[in-house]
C-alpha cells in the first residue's frame, strides 16, 4: 500500500519558525505565515525541445545536459470541511504566491489547490488553478494535464518508452497526478526549503537518514540536474543538500554537489553541530546567510 512521506520533524519544524524561510508541507510554517493549509513548492522541467533520448537500453541511463524549467507550482491540499466547489484562495495564500513569484522571477509560478478527497486511483476530481498563462478557476485534472502537455509541445518521437513508476511512498496526491497524467518528458522536484539571503536564494534539498557518513545516491541524479537547472534559470539562486537524522538533533551535514552523472557524484560536505536542535537550526541558517554566497549565472565571453 502506498504511504505518504512524512514531512514534520525537529529540523523542518525549527526551520519553519525562521523569518525569510519557506518550508514545503510544514503545518508549523503555515501557522507562522497565517495560512490555513500547508503549501508545497515544486519545480517542473523538461529536456530541451528537439532533443531526443536514445532508444533501447541506453534510454534508462540517459540524462539531458540540462532541463528547461517550465514552471513552479505552489500547491495546497484543502481539507473537506466545506465543499471544494466554493474554494477561493485567501489573502494569505495569494500573499505567499506573490512572495514566491517575486523571488523566482522570471520563472512562471502557478497556484494549484485540490481537495483532500480522492477516487480509488488516488486522484482528485477537480483542481483550482491560478496559472500565469491566464488560466484561473476550476479545471478537471485531465484538462489541466492536457494544457501542460501542450505547453511542453513535444512530439511523439520524444516520448520515452517507459512510464513513470508511482513510488511506494508519495508526498501527496499531486505527485500521483503528475505521474499519472502528465507527459513523461516533464520532471518534478519538491523544493523542500527556500532560504532567502538578501537578493540571493538558497534552495535546499532535504535527506533524512540515520546512516553514518551518508553520501548522495546516484539514483537521485535527475533531481540534482533539475535543481541545478533552476539555479541556472533564476539569477542569484544556488542549491544545497542537507542530510540529517530524525534521532540526532545535534548535527547536520550540508552537502555541496559539484558535478554528477549516472556513475558518480562529486562534492563536499560541511558538518554543522550544536548542543541542541534549536542551535543547529540557527547554525544552518547562519551558514547559508552569512556571509552571503556569491551565486551567479555567467554568460560572459572573451572579446576577440
Amino acid at each position: 500500500m502506498t504511504q505518504r512521506t512524512a514531512r514534520d520533524d525537529w529540523f523542518t519544524q525549527g526551520l519553519s519558525q525562521l523569518q525569510g524561510v519557506f518550508v514545503s508541507g510544514s503545518a508549523r510554517f503555515a501557522e507562522r505565515v497565517g495560512l490555513q493549509r500547508a503549501p508545497v513548492l515544486r519545480a517542473a522541467g523538461h529536456w530541451p525541445s528537439g532533443m531526443v533520448p536514445p532508444k533501447g537500453e541506453k534510454a534508462a541511463s540517459w540524462l539531458p545536459p540540462y532541463y528547461r524549467i517550465m514552471s513552479l507550482f505552489l500547491t495546497f491540499e484543502v481539507d473537506a470541511v466545506e465543499p471544494f466547489a466554493s474554494f477561493a484562495p485567501s489573502g494569505a495564500e495569494l500573499s505567499i504566491l506573490a512572495w514566491v513569484r517575486q523571488h523566482f522571477s522570471p520563472i512562471p509560478v502557478a497556484l494549484v489547490a485540490y481537495p483532500a478527497t480522492y477516487d480509488d486511483g488516488g486522484l482528485f476530481a477537480t483542481l483550482w488553478i491560478d496559472d500565469p498563462s491566464g488560466l484561473r478557476g476550476f479545471f478537471s485534472p485531465q484538462a489541466y494535464a492536457d494544457f501542460l502537455n501542450r505547453e511542453r509541445a513535444g512530439v511523439p518521437d520524444e516520448e520515452p518508452a517507459s512510464v513513470k513508476e508511482v513510488n511506494r511512498s508519495i508526498n501527496d496526491p499531486f505527485q500521483r497526478w503528475t505521474r499519472s497524467l502528465l507527459t513523461k518528458q516533464l520532471s518534478f522536484n519538491d523544493l523542500d526549503v527556500v532560504v532567502t539571503v538578501g537578493h540571493t536564494i538558497a534552495v535546499v534539498e532535504l535527506k533524512r537518514s540515520n546512516q553514518r557518513l551518508w553520501a548522495p545516491y546516484v539514483d537521485d541524479v535527475p533531481n540534482f540536474a533539475l535543481l541545478r537547472s533552476l539555479s541556472r534559470a533564476v539569477p542569484d539562486v544556488f542549491d544545497v543538500l542537507i542530510q540529517y537524522s530524525e534521532l540526532i538533533e545535534t548535527s547536520v551535514d550540508v552537502h555541496h554537489v559539484l558535478s554528477f552523472d549516472w556513475e558518480r557524484i562529486v562534492g563536499y560536505a560541511v558538518q554543522l553541530v550544536g548542543p541542541n536542535g534549536e542551535s543547529v537550526v540557527d547554525t544552518v541558517a547562519n551558514y547559508l546567510r552569512t556571509p552571503p554566497p556569491r551565486a551567479y549565472t555567467s554568460t560572459n565571453r572573451r572579446h576577440r
